[in-house]
């Protein structure tokens, strides 16, 4: 539950996340930190944050009902009402007035959104306008909103997806998040060295240390399968596979469609002409074909109308997501070794 906690210095009440005791802050009025202590009172969304009224400026006395003065005491007024005293607000206006991230209406000296969770950033920084969005927590239970460039989120710990704006490798502008899994995201982005071409990028999540070297081989094992079926059209091209330490990210064809199984939801399950399906058929035969010559032979263990992708033209088909293919072994003993079994359950 967010927490209500006044400024040690000018006193202003701030409206603050709820794991905020024991953090340290700048108050976003006088800019001195300052560390929440545990007596911080919580506060409901139904409890709005009042700031505590500015501190009483000594007014001169009442004037006089106005009398005839010459034209020239004129300007002595004006300049006096527009003295900094007079013109100084009682509080002052702190950041915008609308969360940035999903526009909500914030309350007066607010850090967070009450909405979405997302964290405010000092003033001049929420204003630079850099083209790179808050990063939404994708935790159903959680959803918060948080400041570009976190990794994890603060609310939740989960990893965050990036935001739109990123730039991976200093060529790839992330455009947006197209899917993510328990494995990875896959993000539309933008190869700005080659000709604003778009890309789809597929990050490893790997919050597990000891599993990083496993999924990292399935990653270059994804990328050495696609190069050996460069020749076959109905599979992407494989343009980049980027390691940076802990994070691996394979860079492939963007495909504009969408795959067979969401568009058979979204028909009332109608099944797809017959013709059609057996030119895909004929297709994705040639693939595994293609496939199954390799030496040693290679499998896809994983085809599935969601991985079967219609293109714009509502005629031709692309293959996706090679991802837990692998190859049956060399020899006849490790053909018949035990090896992980990959299925979609349903």
């Amino acid at each position: 539950m967010p927490i209500v906690f006044g400024c040690p210095k000018c006193n202003m009440k701030m409206q603050l996340p709820d794991n905020s005791v024991g953090k340290t802050f700048a108050c976003p009025a006088c800019k001195v930190p300052f560390t929440v202590p545990a007596s911080a009172a919580p506060v409901t969304p139904s409890s709005p944050v009042v700031n505590i009224p500015a501190p009483v400026v000594n007014k001169p006395a009442a004037v006089p009902p106005p009398q005839p003065a010459p034209i020239a005491a004129a300007p002595k007024a004006a300049k006096s009402d527009s003295s900094p005293v007079a013109s100084k607000p009682s509080s002052p206006v702190i950041g915008p007035i609308n969360c940035p991230a999903c526009t909500a209406q914030l309350l007066p000296g607010a850090i967070s959104c009450m909405d979405c969770g997302y964290l405010l950033q000092a003033e001049s920084t929420l204003a630079e306008g850099d083209g790179v969005s808050p990063a939404i927590c994708t935790n159903p239970v959680c959803g918060s909103a948080n400041p570009p460039g976190e990794r994890n989120c603060q609310r939740c710990g989960q990893v965050l997806p990036f935001a739109a704006g990123h730039l991976i490798n200093n060529r790839y502008r992330i455009e947006k998040q197209l899917a993510i899994g328990g494995f990875g995201a896959v993000y539309l982005a933008t190869d700005v060295k080659e000709a604003n071409r778009p890309v789809a990028i597929k990050d490893m999540i790997c919050e597990d240390p000891g599993e990083f070297d496993i999924r990292l081989n399935f990653f270059r094992r994804e990328a050495d399968i696609l190069k050996s079926l460069n020749s076959v059209s109905i599979v992407p091209k494989v343009y980049d596979l980027i390691e940076q330490g802990e994070r691996a990210y394979l860079v492939l064809e963007f495909i504009k469609g969408k795959d067979l199984m969401k568009i058979l939801e979204s028909n009332g399950h109608t099944p797809f002409p017959i013709e059609s399906v057996i030119e895909w058929g004929r297709s994705i035969c040639d693939v595994l074909q293609h496939m199954h010559s390799q030496v040693p032979p290679l499998v896809h263990r994983d085809l599935k109308p969601e991985n079967v992708m219609l293109l714009e033209d509502k005629k031709s088909i692309k293959m996706i997501d090679f991802g837990t293919a692998r190859d049956l072994g060399k020899n006849q003993k490790d053909r018949h070794a035990a090896k992980t079994k990959v299925y979609t359950e349903g």
